[in-house]
């Protein structure tokens, strides 16, 4: 498959949907361009997935029990409003 793309004034580009769908890129996902060789003008893409916070819990050790989103909500509108006294 090859697309071709034309770069923005800001050198950005956007990656078509068919090529989204083939990597299966989401949202929040990085990409890494690696240079094939020096003397080439050839990149090779690398697709980093992204990660939710959700995703990480219970990857770190920790002895604070998990509190709900909404629970946290509540308690960072609490501090703020006491800051802001």
């Amino acid at each position: 498959m090859s697309i071709l793309i034309t770069i923005t004034n800001k050198g950005q580009v956007t990656i078509p949907k068919d090529i989204r769908l083939l990597l299966e890129v989401k949202p929040g996902d990085r990409v890494s361009f690696e240079k094939v060789a020096p003397e080439k003008k050839q990149v090779t893409v690398r697709i980093i997935p992204g990660r939710t916070v959700e995703e990480l819990y219970g990857s770190l050790e920790t002895k604070v029990k998990f509190q709900s989103r909404k629970y946290e909500r509540e308690m960072t509108k609490k501090l703020i409003s006491q800051l802001r006294k």
